[in-house]
């Protein structure tokens, strides 16, 4: 019975329901199978109680008939609550994994996703994470109240996000703290990132009332090609963010191992 289910599940797995061409696809296979289990099924039944009724073209139009009708209209609304299955599970996936308020990752799946990465990268891969922290945030929310705090959150995952290669990840990482990963990524090509990232944001003017705000960020870099735990990795760019923000702000500290 077990075995059962496993082959069943198995089966179940294989069906891929993402748009409406594959509801209609598998509203026509079903109709077709249904049809064809109907004819054998008819066949079978009749050659054993009433042969005389096989030669009969009624008996096979009639036969046909019901599922021809049926199985569409069946196939169609059974899949179609399957798509909608797919796509609340999507989203609720992406919900999950997502800042609410920036709509970049959230820590939680920026980790498992580095964790990954390290796993299938190949010897030898150079690597590297970003640490950048908004500058003088807890003085923005007193002065100009938490609203525009907000702002400027979205803004720094904005931008950091628009400086980035699709197979990189961004995530908030708590507060004002953001973590940027870079796959294949050597120590000079990861600064010109960095660099990147924290001159956009530097740009950006915010308009509050009659004036012109700008904001900053200190950057920690770490850049390596060794299989190093995450534990270690997150210090390490953390000390060299700690180390950005005592030499002045506004700048990215860089630290190899």
């Amino acid at each position: 019975m077990k075995r059962k289910f496993k082959d069943e599940a198995w089966m179940l797995n294989r069906i891929t329901v993402k748009t409406y061409k594959h509801v209609v696809l598998y509203s026509i296979l079903t109709t077709v199978f249904s049809i064809v289990l109907s004819l054998i099924i008819m066949i079978i039944s009749l050659s054993y109680t009433y042969p005389e009724a096989l030669e009969a073209p009624v008996t096979y139009f009639i036969t046909v008939l019901v599922p021809l009708f049926v199985a569409p209209i069946v196939g169609f609304v059974a899949f179609s609550l399957v798509l909608k299955l797919e796509q609340a599970h999507e989203n609720l996936e992406k919900i999950s994994q997502t800042d609410a308020l920036t709509l970049v990752y959230n820590r939680g799946f920026f980790w498992q996703h580095v964790a990954k990465e390290l796993k299938l990268r190949q010897a030898d891969t150079p690597f590297a994470l970003i640490l950048f922290d908004v500058d003088n945030f807890k003085a923005f929310n007193d002065t100009y109240g938490h609203l525009l705090g907000d702002q400027i959150l979205k803004v720094c995952a904005a931008e950091a996000a628009s400086c980035i290669r699709k197979d990189d990840c961004i995530a908030r990482y708590g507060g004002e703290e953001f973590a940027v990963f870079l796959n294949g990524c050597s120590v000079e090509k990861a600064e010109e990132v960095g660099e990147r990232i924290r001159q956009r944001i530097a740009d950006v003017r915010l308009p509050y009332k009659d004036l012109s705000l700008s904001i900053t960020v200190s950057m920690g870099l770490v850049a390596t090609k060794k299989g190093l735990a995450l534990e270690t990795l997150a210090s390490t760019a953390d000390q060299a963010m700690y180390q950005a923000k005592h030499s002045g702000k506004n700048r990215l500290h860089c630290l190899s191992i």
